[in-house]
């Protein structure tokens, strides 16, 4: 684990509730990193006590030295962090974590968000697009106010936003069926009925077809408190650590 600090490059508004800050990643080797890992930041001054734990941010997308952040401020940590400014320093650990294994072959990726989940999936979309994937993604919205903007997604992505839960899986069956491979960040309860739709949709769920980034709380980025630690067929693992990427067909306790 390598503790930086890093400047802020900019702060740019996205929506009323949603801010895209960008931070210098220079020093960051090229491949150091992959989509899906996280930064855990700490989220106040350094004479400050509150709030004393760091906040886990899934790397958004990082090119030319520049990693972005999603920040929604909507608690006390995310607040202080969307308040940052250019010139500001900000202390974090990382890259952290086990990010997505985008195959060699190019064909048709699938990318399913809920909410914010759709963060640590832009970068990874970026990826495969420039490796010549076709890709789609699919994320909700309660109101197109909230939705992420199209204008920040490459035009080769086919976006499509979901006004409720429950149609963000009306629309993945048909996709199902062609696709490549998938990637989902939706909470763990929902990691069933994404198996299940994949098994209705192609007989067989095969390891390697879709991951699963693991919205859990990663409170110490180490694997040392437990509060991330999740069910699979090698045991109990740790999303921060041996996650927060999993095949999905190695979760177990769905």
């Amino acid at each position: 684990m390598k503790q930086r600090r890093l400047l802020v490059l900019d702060n740019q508004r996205l929506r009323p509730a949603l801010h895209s800050l960008s931070l210098n990643a220079a020093e960051l080797e090229p491949g150091a990193w992959a989509p899906g890992q996280f930064l855990h930041v700490l989220c106040r001054e350094p004479e400050a006590h509150s709030p004393f734990l760091r906040r886990a941010m899934p790397i958004h997308r990082l090119d030319a030295g520049r990693l972005d952040l999603l920040v929604r401020p909507d608690e006390l940590g995310h607040a202080w962090l969307a308040r940052r400014r250019a010139g500001d320093a900000l202390d974090v650990l990382g890259p952290l974590g086990r990010g997505f294994d985008l195959p060699g072959t190019p064909g048709h990726l699938l990318l399913v968000a809920r909410g914010l989940g759709i963060a640590p999936l832009v970068g990874l979309a970026d990826q495969a697009v420039a490796h010549g994937w076709a890709v789609t993604l699919l994320a909700t919205a309660t109101r197109p106010a909230d939705a992420y903007p199209a204008a920040q997604l490459s035009p080769a992505i086919e976006y499509q936003v979901c006004p409720t839960d429950a149609a963000l899986w009306d629309c993945t069956p048909a996709a199902l069926a062609w696709a490549d491979m998938v990637a989902a960040a939706v909470p763990p309860a929902e990691w069933l009925p994404l198996r299940q739709r994949i098994e209705a949709a192609r007989l067989t769920l095969v390891s390697g077809f879709a991951q699963v980034w693991a919205d859990v709380p990663l409170a110490c980025g180490v694997g040392r408190c437990g509060a991330c630690a999740i069910e699979t067929t090698r045991g109990w693992r740790h999303a921060c650590s041996d996650g927060p990427v999993f095949d999905l067909t190695e979760v177990t306790g769905l």
